[in-house]
């Protein structure tokens, strides 16, 4: 009996959106995150949050959503939904309520270990992954984002500053150590029930 199979989706590969900010934007944005504070950057393991920096070595702002910076919200939801239409097809809720700001620091070799957004806890609802780099990669070594897909080795995201990343959060991937300089970036999770 003929069955019918629908051609299949590419739920695995990251969409890139070259530099998704105006000049304008880009000053906006330094405004933005000065006027939030930082945290150290950590992890869960389980179900208890970790700050074990063998693991993840950074430091964060969380930016909370408000009048001046509704338009990032925007620009970021409508770049992801685009994403999912395009390529992933996974039901999603609306944007969170923050925004992660991260920073990886050279002089303390900065990094995050091999990981998926997937998790246990709040993280179970994560089914996409948005990485911003905010950084000129040039004027910073190491501190790549890389990919881990299907036992072949680990591929490197080639990125340019102001470029967005989109990608499933089942994915494993790493920043790797940050050599020299300081790598910056916007990271957000959009989520829904079930994943499909």
């Amino acid at each position: 009996m003929f069955q019918f199979v629908p051609k299949p989706r590419d739920q695995v590969s990251p969409l890139i959106f070259p530099k998704i900010f105006n000049e304008k934007e880009i000053k906006n944005l330094d405004q933005i995150i000065n006027s939030f504070d930082y945290t150290t950057g950590t992890f869960f393991d389980g179900s208890k949050e970790d700050k074990n920096t063998k693991i993840r070595d950074s430091k964060i702002k969380w930016i909370e959503p408000n009048e001046d910076n509704n338009w990032l919200f925007k620009k970021i939801e409508e770049h992801v939904l685009e994403a999912n239409e395009k390529q992933f097809n996974f039901d999603l809720y609306n944007m969170p309520a923050a925004i992660q700001y991260t920073e990886y620091e050279g002089n303390v070799k900065g990094h995050y270990h091999w990981h998926m957004d997937l998790g246990a806890g709040n993280s179970c609802y994560r089914k996409l992954s948005v990485t911003i780099l905010l950084s000129d990669p040039s004027k910073v070594e190491g501190g790549n984002l890389e990919f881990y897909i299907g036992g072949r080795k680990a591929d490197i995201c080639k990125i340019n500053q102001y470029d967005m990343v989109v990608f499933p959060s089942y994915l494993l991937h790493r920043v790797s150590p940050v050599i020299k300089g300081t790598r910056k970036s916007l990271v957000v999770w959009l989520g829904g029930s079930t994943l499909k």
